[in-house]
């Protein structure tokens, strides 16, 4: 046993039995893990799935990232400079014999492990998980009392893409001059901008995931920071890209303190035509609050502007009472002492405050609208009453949905375990509008009056998969809504791979969409969902969850005809000696064929197909198979007659392959 593992052991009073193999595998630089030439192409290791050994000075320790119930450190190379960073993982915390518990910051260690990368398709982060079985292999400490290497500065532009931020990937960086433009993101997260474009700042690490959780926030809009943080390269829910993740708040340092803008209300939060508004604020500085405004404007007119007075800190104006449907948007604006601005809503470019004038009432519609970027509802934090059909009940979630039609912005999320309503119900119901994680609800519900029961059920809005998936212009109008997707594709089985949550992707052609199983549907837990599964009508919610949007099935009644093509080609046995790409059957084909290929080792598999122009208008298969053999149904019912080529791609292997579509 080296003398170094043996000094730890000892300190820590450990007595460890544990199977060491320092020597047996490759020693290679946390560069030669990291770096690619073209990320933009491909951001995977070069060294991905292999078995290596690395030294690198600890810049956390175990306990300092969230990380879930794994332990996981950041290391750096010595010299620094890009390209030295990684992140290293060890996948349960109830496996014991890797000592990674014991590393502190600053302790220069040797760890044996495999390169992977995660998410598996997509911009990814190259981790390093450390062996635990048959035998775990421990961590090797050289020493400690190395300094953390020189910290690179960045700007916002370094961090836009993976051809610039590519090469910073779980690196510490620093970013000076980044001013807070929205410090309530979804997820804990806060938005800064500096000189050159915006970053993404998150809760990644433990202490500062406690202080937000535990009734602490980010520093207020229009703060001016100068910011140490991590690098985190990943594609997440919803989310593609890179953040900073301070370790500490204390990694935030203040440059500059503008007022606190807090506590936004109006009354009446929906008013008549006949009713003035107040908008009332409270606003505190570390000096003295100079001015404080309000910004408004009717029908997108020209803003007028009215100051706000206060007997203490609690700030008002007036609206006047506005026109039958007049859409009125504003904000506000505070300045102090040292001639410092606060502002709200943070980024008036991406939203503000909003409300629309309703003789009759506000509508579902109201509640979801939005003209801003921001798709946050302009009825936020007010209680409100409006009326609805239910179209799932407490037999398909522990909450329910309503619509007061099928039109867009036409349902809501109701979010009442207590009211036991019914399918068809027409009910009024009183609650507070709460945007959770970015999806609009009534929550905190007050009242609920059924009007009449026994209604028909609002029929399911028949839709792409391309317009309700993650990132398309038109989801957000079917949020909430019962919606139907004909004639799709499980193109994806284990989108979450290698945990499993039961989601799945279908296609119709237009784009993959998640399916998910949060009410009384089991979705693909138990692999009841194939790759290139082909589903007549599948039925559901439309849901916004961990930043992705998904189809909720209420249950199994809503996935209707659902053929199972199978996963294992008939006549084939054993595994395939090679990479095989076999002719599609049928051909001519109208509209769905069949293609079949054979995949020998575990490798990222691509199966697209493309017009005579050389355009892709498919891909039916991105990600990990193998080994084994493989069919995959290609449905052309958006395509017009000709003739299209498939391509499998896999490692060097290529091949392709021509079909005709005749309708």
């Amino acid at each position: 046993m080296k003398k170094g593992i043996f000094t730890l052991i000892s300190a820590l009073g450990l007595f460890l039995v544990v199977g060491f193999a320092w020597g047996q595998y490759p020693e290679v630089s946390i560069h030669d893990i990291q770096f690619v030439s073209d990320p933009m192409t491909d951001d995977d290791s070069p060294l991905l799935g292999d078995t290596v050994q690395v030294v690198g000075v600890a810049v956390s320790s175990a306990r300092d990232v969230g990380v879930g119930a794994r332990w996981s450190v950041y290391i750096q190379d010595t010299l620094g400079g890009p390209w030295s960073g990684l992140m290293v993982l060890q996948n349960d915390t109830t496996e014991s014999g890797t000592l990674i518990t014991s590393v502190q910051i600053g302790y220069l260690v040797r760890y044996t492990g495999v390169v992977n990368e995660y998410p598996p398709t997509g911009l990814s982060a190259t981790q390093l998980e450390l062996i635990t079985s048959p035998s775990p292999i421990a961590v090797d400490p050289i020493g400690p009392g190395f300094d953390i290497p020189p910290i690179i500065t960045v700007n916002a532009d370094s961090l836009d893409s993976a051809d610039t931020g590519e090469k910073y990937e779980s690196q510490l960086v620093y970013v000076a001059d980044a001013r807070v433009i929205n410090n309530d993101l979804p997820g804990n997260r806060m938005l800064v901008r500096d000189a050159t474009g915006d970053i993404t700042c998150d809760d990644h690490f433990s202490a500062v995931y406690l202080y937000l959780q535990g009734g602490g926030s980010w520093p207020p809009n229009n703060t001016v920071l100068n910011i140490t943080g991590m690098v985190r390269n990943y594609q997440t829910y919803g989310f593609e890209g890179y953040t900073l993740n301070p370790r500490t708040m204390d990694d935030l340092e203040n440059i500059s303190s503008p007022p606190v803008i807090s506590d936004l209300d109006r009354t009446p939060p929906c008013p008549t035509s006949s009713e003035i508004i107040t908008i009332q604020a409270t606003v505190t500085d570390n000096g003295t609050v100079e001015a404080c405004s309000l910004h408004y404007s009717v029908d997108y007119a020209q803003f007028q502007h009215l100051a706000m007075t206060s007997p203490d800190s609690v700030y008002s104006a007036s609206i006047p009472a506005q026109t039958d449907g007049a859409f009125v948007h504003y904000f506000i604006t505070a300045w102090d002492d040292n001639s410092e601005m606060g502002i709200a809503p943070g980024d008036t470019s991406e939203a503000m405050l909003f409300y629309t004038v309703r003789d009759a009432g506000p509508t579902i519609y109201d509640l979801q609208w939005t003209p801003f970027v921001d798709d946050a509802s302009g009825y936020e934090g007010l209680e409100m009453t409006v009326m609805g059909i239910v179209v799932t009940d407490t037999t398909h979630f522990s909450y329910y949905f309503i619509q007061d039609g099928n039109s867009p912005w036409s349902g809501i999320w109701v979010n009442d375990a207590v009211n036991n309503v019914v399918l068809g119900d027409s009910i009024e119901v009183t609650g507070t509008v709460q945007e959770s994680y970015e999806m609009t609800r009534l929550t905190d519900i007050s009242t609920v009056t059924v009007i009449t029961p026994g209604n028909p059920v609002p029929s399911p809005v028949v839709v792409n998969t391309g317009d309700i998936m993650t990132g398309a212009a038109t989801a957000e109008q079917w949020e909430s809504i019962l919606v139907q997707v004909d004639g799709v594709t499980v193109t994806d089985p284990f989108p979450d791979s290698p945990s499993n949550y039961g989601e799945f992707v279908v296609d119709d052609g237009s784009g993959g969409v998640l399916v998910d199983d949060s009410g009384n549907f089991n979705g693909n837990n138990d692999s009841t969902f194939h790759q290139g599964d082909t589903i007549e009508h599948l039925r559901g919610v439309l849901f916004y969850t961990f930043y992705n949007f998904k189809i909720e099935p209420r249950d199994t009644n809503d996935v209707i005809n659902h053929l199972v093509v199978g996963v294992e080609l008939t006549g084939e046995s054993g595994f395939p000696q090679t990479f095989t790409l076999k002719p599609n059957y049928p051909n001519p084909f109208n509209p769905v064929t069949l293609i079949q290929y054979g995949v020998p080792e575990k490798s990222r598999v691509s199966l697209k197909v493309y017009n005579i122009l050389g355009q892709e208008v498919a891909t039916l298969v991105n990600g990990q198979q193998g080994p084994g053999w493989f069919t995959v149904p290609f449905r052309a019912t958006h395509l017009p007659s000709g003739i299209y080529f498939y391509r499998l791609q896999a490692g060097v292997f290529s091949e392709t392959h021509k079909m005709i579509l005749l309708k």
